[in-house]
């Protein structure tokens, strides 16, 4: 995945999570995380980082949080598994469900 893809998959979930009104917000790394929509939160907040993360340079950094974002989207019905590894290989925008 080229940095441009990269960011463009940020700038799209960041969309995607703006859009379904979730805001930004820090959840505890201490507790465990009992809420879907806490999760969202967390990962609106860390989109804005990752852009960060990137273009520092670095890069495995930035993948684990891309991963991890995924994760919760997966979780939270937005993308299949199979829609979100197509997100990794073309950088094509995702398509909200």
């Amino acid at each position: 995945m080229t940095t441009g893809q990269y960011l463009f998959l940020v700038k799209a979930y960041r969309h995607l999570l703006e859009s379904r009104l979730i805001p930004k917000s820090e959840a505890p790394h201490d507790h465990p995380c009992y809420s879907k929509r806490t999760a969202m939160m967390h990962c609106r907040a860390m989109l804005d980082e990752m852009e960060n993360l990137i273009l520092a340079d670095e890069r495995e950094k930035a993948m684990r949080w891309l991963g991890f974002v995924q994760a919760i989207l997966w979780q939270n019905e937005c993308f299949t598994l199979d829609e979100l590894k197509g997100h990794n290989r073309s950088g094509k925008e995702p398509e909200k469900k």
